[in-house]
C-alpha cells in the first residue's frame, strides 16, 4: 500500500526513526547482540563470531543446519571456502576504514598513512563513529557456535594476509596534532598501560577508540597482535627533554607508582631533563645574580653550587635534575 512505500522511501533517504533501518555494516540477531549467520542458500545455526554474515557454496550436514567438518572431502572444501571469506573479510575491513576517514576529507590518496582527518568531525557526527565501530567489530572475531572451527578459519583468513610487505592498518589519534584521525601500521602502535601512554613519545591508542570497541583491542592483545607500552618507552622518551605538559605528566605518574617494586623511579629521574627555560634555580641563573652582586663573598659561593647540585643544572635551557629529593619537594607541594 502507500504508506508502505512511503515508509521504503524514508529509509532509504535516511530519514526513518525506525530501529531497522538497514546498515549493511551492523548485523544484530534476536538478542541483539553482533552475531553473523552462516548461509548455505538459507540460514543455518552456525554463527561466525564475527558482526558480518556469510554466504557461500558450503556443503551443510543433512539437516541443513550446520556445516560438515566430519567427512575429510567435505571438511577441506568448507575450510577452504570458509579461509576466503576471512580474506574477503579483511579486503572489506581494510577499504571501509580508508574510505570512512578518506571520505572526511577532500583530499585523497591512495597511501594509507597520509590518509587523515580530525576526529573531532567523527565525534561530532554519531553515524561516522557507529560506522567505525561496526567496522572493528568486522575484525573482531569471538568463537562462533556451535562450531568454533568457522570463527578459527575466518580469523585465520584475515589474518593471513598480513605479510612482511602488507601490515593490518588500524586507526589512531594522534593527541599532539589537533586530534587528527589516520592510520598505522598494528606493528608501530603500542596499547596504553598505567598512564605511561601521556607522556611517551610512540604511538598509541587512545581512549575514545578503546571505548568504541574494546573487543577489537582486547583480542589483538590475546593474539599478541599488538604490544602494550612499557618502561623501555619511558627511557626512550627520557632520552629528549620532555615538554612542560609532558613532564607533569611524567612527574604524575611517578607519584602515582612511587611504591611499586617493578619502577626504577632513581634511574628515570636521573635521565628526566625538562625543557623550561625560567623553571628552576640554576648556575647560570646564579653567576648572572652574583655579577651584580659583588657583596658575595666565598662561602655563599659554596652554597649557591651545593644548591644546584641538589636542585638541579640548567645547560643551554635543560634542566637535568641529580638529586630525588626535588621530586619529593614537588610531590609534597602538590599534595
Amino acid at each position: 500500500n502507500n504508506n508502505n512505500n512511503d515508509d521504503v522511501k524514508n529509509v532509504k533517504n535516511g530519514d526513518s526513526d525506525n530501529k531497522n533501518e538497514y546498515d549493511p555494516l551492523m548485523i544484530k540477531d534476536v538478542n541483539g547482540e553482533n552475531s553473523g549467520r552462516v548461509f548455505v542458500g538459507l540460514a543455518t545455526h552456525q554463527t561466525t563470531g564475527s558482526s558480518v554474515h556469510f554466504h557461500a557454496q558450503l556443503i551443510p550436514t543433512i539437516e541443513r543446519e550446520n556445516i560438515d567438518f566430519q567427512d575429510p572431502y567435505l571438511k577441506l572444501w568448507n575450510n577452504s571456502l570458509i579461509k576466503i571469506g576471512g580474506m574477503v573479510i579483511r579486503e572489506m575491513f581494510d577499504i571501509y576504514l580508508k574510505n570512512m576517514i578518506s571520505s572526511q576529507n577532500k583530499n585523497k590518496s591512495n597511501n594509507n598513512k597520509s590518509i587523515t582527518t580530525n576526529y573531532n568531525k567523527l565525534d561530532n557526527q554519531p553515524k561516522n563513529l557507529e560506522i567505525l565501530k561496526n567496522i572493528l567489530q568486522m575484525a573482531t572475531f569471538s568463537t562462533s557456535t556451535p562450531s568454533s572451527k568457522v570463527s578459527d578459519l575466518l580469523k585465520n583468513g584475515f589474518f593471513a594476509l598480513t605479510t612482511t610487505t602488507r601490515s593490518l592498518f588500524v586507526p589512531w589519534i594522534d593527541k599532539n596534532n589537533n586530534n587528527n584521525l589516520s592510520l598505522l601500521p598494528i606493528s608501530d602502535i603500542f596499547l596504553p598501560d598505567l598512564g605511561i601512554e601521556d607522556f611517551v613519545s610512540v604511538p598509541v591508542i587512545s581512549k575514545e577508540l578503546i571505548d568504541l570497541c574494546p573487543k577489537f583491542w582486547d583480542k589483538l592483545k590475546n593474539d599478541k597482535l599488538i604490544k602494550t607500552v612499557t618502561q623501555t618507552h619511558i627511557l626512550q622518551a627520557l632520552d629528549n627533554p620532555m615538554t612542560e605538559i609532558k613532564s607533569i605528566k611524567f612527574l604524575i605518574w611517578i607519584c602515582s607508582n612511587s611504591n611499586s617494586k617493578h619502577i626504577d623511579i632513581p634511574q628515570l629521574l636521573k635521565k628526566f631533563r625538562f625543557l623550561q627555560e625560567d623553571a628552576f634555580y640554576s648556575k647560570n641563573n646564579k653567576k648572572d645574580n652574583n655579577d651584580n652582586n659583588n657583596g658575595d663573598d666565598d662561602d655563599n659561593n659554596e652554597n649557591d653550587e651545593q644548591d644546584d647540585e641538589e636542585i638541579g643544572v640548567k645547560t643551554s635551557g635543560v634542566v637535568k635534575f641529580s638529586r630525588i629529593k626535588f621530586f619529593f619537594e614537588i610531590w609534597k607541594f602538590s599534595v
